[in-house]
């Protein structure tokens, strides 16, 4: 009877979880170098990086205006303890196809006067909405506060 070691054991277990992992994960999503199809002609759909940057751009500003807007009732939620300069914040969101917001993060800059400022921000700020794009749109908006 062979006796298999802690390390033979160890590295078996390793292969057995690497290839399941592998083999679940390959069959899932779509490839890079598949193209959006226009379901009207079954043609793929051609957009340039200028157009997308653009919509990007227009997105942001979308997001920028939301956050602006909100910013008196965060002002009620978060007061601030020392006005000797505006902190930086650094939010991440993902908004559906119909322009919901599903996800959001928010850092906080380094250097930062109001310690914990984000934690509260984070809490109060309400879920942000901005034009339906027909795709999920991941965002990354800088953010001034107060």
């Amino acid at each position: 009877m062979h006796k298999i070691s802690i390390v033979q054991a160890i590295l078996m277990g390793s292969i057995i979880i690497s290839l399941g992992v592998y083999f679940g994960l390959s069959g899932q999503g779509t490839t890079s170098h598949s193209q959006p199809v226009d379901p009207q002609n079954s043609t793929p759909v051609e957009s340039t990086a200028n157009e997308v940057k653009q919509t990007q751009d227009q997105l942001i500003v979308q997001v920028q205006e939301a956050l602006e807007a909100v910013k008196p009732a965060l002002k009620k939620s978060c007061p601030v303890t020392s006005n000797a300069t505006a902190d930086h914040f650094s939010i991440s969101i993902t908004f559906d196809a119909s322009g919901q917001q599903i996800a959001r993060g928010l850092s906080e800059f380094r250097g930062n006067t109001n310690i914990g400022m984000g934690a509260c921000l984070s809490r109060a700020l309400p879920p942000l909405t901005i034009q339906p794009t027909g795709a999920s749109t991941k965002l990354d908006v800088q953010f001034t506060y107060p």
